[in-house]
């Protein structure tokens, strides 16, 4: 069993111990086919003494990277609004609201409107999942979920 220590921003850590290698693991660390915990990237992977260690980071939310603008006209894309719709409900123009969607597929690094709302939507499922998994970790925000 190999020995994993994962650090967090510097200030959470974790031990597991895992049947992989240890240099099996960091490859796996490095490609992202290992599960990290936290919600995290890797800054860094290296071993020391056959102890894996990974410094990690909290992975931002995709709606981070995104105007308010843009996170209330993704909403109305993933309710089913179309571009008309979702002009009329914001009081914009439908060329605006194109706007807004076009940015956002920049900022996400996506090419089409189906990848824009398959991300936003799987993100706020996932977070909706967190709240409801850990009710003792709920925050109050005024971030939309």
């Amino acid at each position: 069993m190999t020995k994993i220590l994962f650090i967090l921003d510097g200030d959470s850590y974790l031990f597991q111990e895992h049947s992989d290698s240890a240099d099996q693991l960091m490859k796996r660390i490095q490609s992202g086919a290992f599960q990290l915990p936290f919600n995290s990237d890797p800054l860094e992977v290296s071993v020391i003494n056959g102890l894996v260690v990974a410094g990690l980071r909290h992975r931002k939310r995709l709606s981070d990277y995104l105007t308010s603008q843009q996170t209330v006209v993704l909403d109305y894309l993933i309710q089913g609004l179309t571009v008309n719709q979702i002009a009329v409900e914001m009081t914009l123009s439908p060329e605006t609201v194109k706007y807004h969607i076009e940015n956002a597929k920049i900022r996400l690094q996506v090419s089409t409107r189906n990848e824009l709302i398959a991300c936003f939507s799987r993100e706020k499922s996932e977070r909706l999942n967190d709240v409801l998994n850990e009710p003792d970790k709920i925050k109050l925000s005024n971030q939309p979920l």
